[in-house]
């Protein structure tokens, strides 16, 4: 019975069927009781096997070169104690990772009512690039997003002291930079700069945000960053299962 409904799935279909789940999260979802509803982006590559996969596609897998698949985009909210999932795209194998990115994020602001109500957004390495950091400052959203090119970031160690840093813990260390020009980004953003020390020696990635230091010092967004652990855990349990 199932095979026998998708198979009479139509175009027209999903879209009642995206519209039912949009009706449902704006009457019952949790987010409404929030003014403003910070959001995590991440995109993740989901292999299928066998000839009878719709519009899969060979593309970028890690470990499974040459695989076909298709590629998941989806927005999930970070400040609720049970987050939701508010956008989701499901595109051919061969389509870039970030390119939803900013689907995602005008179809969360669809779904809120505007632009106005998205708090925070963080994002992966994947969208830490110029273009990408400039519309944010332009439609005035904040955010916290990974630097794509971690020798970027190798070079920024380089002009640094010891009374540069803040220690995590005995293994990390941050830096805040100040504003620092991004190539193909039109204006400045906030540089807090990471460092690793690992078995194999150190390592380094940086963090670009629109967020004052009056706000959020180094330390606090750099822990604010990695609670983007829960949707990256999700992914993986949801892959898994």
């Amino acid at each position: 019975q199932i095979n026998r409904l998708l198979n009479r799935f139509d175009a027209s279909n999903v879209l009642e069927l995206e519209l039912i789940m949009e009706i449902l999260l704006k009457r019952f979802g949790l987010f409404q009781g929030l003014e403003c509803v910070d959001i995590d982006f991440d995109c993740s590559g989901l292999i299928v096997y066998g000839d009878t996969f719709q519009l899969s596609r060979q593309g970028y897998f890690p470990g499974e070169r040459g695989a076909k698949g298709y590629q998941l985009s989806l927005a999930y909210t970070s400040n609720l104690p049970e987050n939701e999932i508010l956008s989701v795209f499901l595109d051919p194998g061969n389509t870039h990772h970030g390119a939803r990115f900013f689907d995602c994020l005008y179809q969360v602001a669809d779904l809120l009512g505007s632009l106005e109500r998205i708090g925070i957004v963080r994002a992966d390495a994947i969208n830490g690039v110029g273009l990408n950091i400039q519309e944010l400052f332009e439609i005035g959203v904040d955010f916290i997003i990974k630097g794509k090119d971690p020798r970027t970031a190798y070079h920024l160690a380089q002009s640094l002291n010891y009374e540069d840093w803040e220690y995590v813990d005995l293994s990390t260390r941050v830096a805040d930079l100040g504003e620092r020009s991004i190539p193909f980004s039109k204006y400045p953003a906030r540089v807090i700069l990471i460092e690793y020390n690992r078995s194999c020696g150190k390592e380094y990635s940086h963090l670009y945000t629109s967020i004052l230091p009056s706000r959020m010092d180094a330390l606090e967004a750099f822990n604010y960053y990695n609670g983007r652990q829960n949707i990256e855990a999700m992914i993986k349990a949801g892959k898994d299962g």
